[in-house]
Order: C-alpha cells, then structure tokens, then sequence
C-alpha cells in the first residue's frame, strides 16, 4: 500500500501521466508535385552509333536502324519537316530584342542532337551529299530523293536477272540457290518477291528436261 501511495503522490506531483501526441491527421488529397521540376526539357542524347556506316550500298538497312532509334525516344517529328518547328520567337518584342521562344531553343537542342548523330554515322563520301543541310529533316530528305533512283535501278536490275534466270549447266541445287539469291536482294532493297513469283522463275528457268514436273505441279496447284 506504501508503494501505490508513493506512486500516486510521484504522480501527483509531477502533474500526472502525460497524454499521448496526436496522431496526424489521415488525407486522401495528392501529394503535392513541383510542376516547374516537371516541365525541365531534357534532349535525348544517342549513346550508341549505328554499326555499319550508310554507304552507296546499304541504305535501306541504315534506314531501318534509324528509324528503330527514333521511334525509340519518339523523335519522329524530328523527320517530318519544318512544319514541326515551333516559332522563334514568342512574340514581337520577343523578336525584336532577339530572344528565342523556349520551345524554339528545346526544339533547337534535340535537333541538333539527331543531327550530330545521323552525321557520324555515315561514310565521308555519304556526308558530303549533305553538308549543306542545316536541320535533321533536311538531311532525311535529301538522302531519300538521291537514294530513291538508286533503289529503282537495283530493282529493275534484280528483276530482270529474276526474269532471265536459267538453270543451264549448273546444279539444281546451284540453280536454286541463285533464284533465293535475286530474291534476297530483291527484299534488301525493299522490293520482295511473293511466294508464287518465286516458284514462277524458278519454272521459267528450267530446261526441257522437267516439263513434265512442271505440268504436273502446275496440275495440283
């Protein structure tokens, strides 16, 4: 009993049990977001060059890599013309002072950027079909006009060595090998071969000695 008395007149004395601190409130509001943090235009930079090279030769390859990379970082407008670049200038005063708008200058800054790297990765010769292009799209569209031609030309070429293809003194398996060879090509200068123009060469340039193959694939087809 001497015990709880002593405890009580301790407490007692020192004003009692201290209450607890009050919990925080509980809120479903959102967390509050710094939306000039969220408005910072960041350039994407490319850290990786395109393996081979554009040459005279492979620029439907070249293309396709670009393009895998642009759309990666969703840069596509980039490509498309000048109708994407945003105005120089905010506004009059803007312009007369000469104080580029901010959508200008970040436009600016990730072109550059793509341009930089389509220039490294292309050959010296390649380069200097372009050396007066100043945007990215410029670029773009030049070495389309002056590869298209070239892309025509290879493909009336492979066609008519398709279409003149015979088997003569080589191989069946030779001879097959080199119809998969045109059409091959064909495809790597985005000109593909459909199965039954495939077969179809392939009959043209057999001798006589397979008529009767061919009229008897030709019976079940």
């Amino acid at each position: 009993m001497a015990d709880s008395s002593a405890r009580q007149s301790e407490a007692a004395t020192n004003g009692g049990p201290r209450p607890a601190p009050p919990r925080p409130a509980m809120t479903n509001a959102p967390a509050t977001v710094n939306a000039a943090a969220t408005n910072v235009f960041v350039p994407h930079s490319f850290s990786h060059p395109i393996p081979e090279k554009l040459e005279a030769t492979n620029f439907l390859n070249w293309r396709r890599q670009v393009l895998a990379a642009v759309k990666g970082y969703r840069l596509q407008k980039y490509l498309l013309g000048p109708q994407y670049i945003p105005p120089q200038f905010a506004s009059d005063e803007d312009e007369a002072r000469g104080v580029f708008s901010e959508d200008f200058l970040n436009w600016e800054s990730q072109d550059s950027l793509l341009l930089s790297w389509l220039l490294t990765s292309m050959t010296q010769s390649i380069s200097d079909l372009v050396i007066e292009c100043e945007y990215s799209h410029e670029v773009w569209d030049r070495l389309q006009v002056h590869f298209s031609s070239k892309t025509r030309a290879k493909v009336n070429q492979y066609r008519t060595q398709l279409r003149t293809m015979k088997k003569g003194s080589l191989s069946l398996f030779d001879y097959l090998l080199q119809i998969k060879k045109l059409a091959n090509a064909l495809s790597s200068v985005g000109s593909p071969i459909t199965i039954t123009e495939h077969i179809e060469a392939i009959f043209q340039g057999l001798d006589e000695d397979y008529d009767s193959f061919i009229t008897s694939m030709n019976t079940r087809a």
